[in-house]
């Protein structure tokens, strides 16, 4: 009887679990958890910039709808839209470049919110590529 307990014994096998390797080195927990938690923090910014960016989208399409009655009313300038870039100069901001012109605002604004939805689109599918 006691040799029967001694072959299930050496029958039954533990399967161990091994540690994740990582180029041929064993990682520990510590070092698990930090690359685990450098991708979460990676992920957070990504999904802090596609909030950022849908914000912005949202305030360009009001926008838009304005400056479309504009364009539409053939205004030539406007004073109510301006679009500039601004250089910096010995500590001050000077507008380098402003436009006015409404068909000329929408056609930016147009193009900004189609690059503004593809780089949504990509950072969605970043933000989903690890889940099964």
């Amino acid at each position: 009887m006691e040799t029967k307990k001694n072959e299930k014994a050496m029958t039954v096998a533990v399967a161990k679990k091994e540690e994740p390797k990582r180029g041929g080195k064993t990682q520990s927990i510590t070092e698990i958890l930090e690359i685990q938690l450098k991708e979460i923090q990676r992920k957070k910014r990504l999904a802090d910039n596609r909030d950022v960016f849908i914000s912005k989208n949202k305030s360009l399409e009001e926008y838009q709808k304005l400056i479309q009655e504009m364009a539409i009313d053939d205004v030539f300038q406007t004073e109510d839209f301006s679009l500039s870039f601004y250089a910096k100069n010995d500590h001050r901001h000077n507008a380098s470049f402003s436009i006015s012109n409404p068909e000329m605002l929408l056609k930016f604004v147009v193009f900004l919110r189609v690059e503004i939805e593809k780089a949504v689109e990509k950072i969605e599918k970043e933000l989903l590529q690890d889940i099964a």
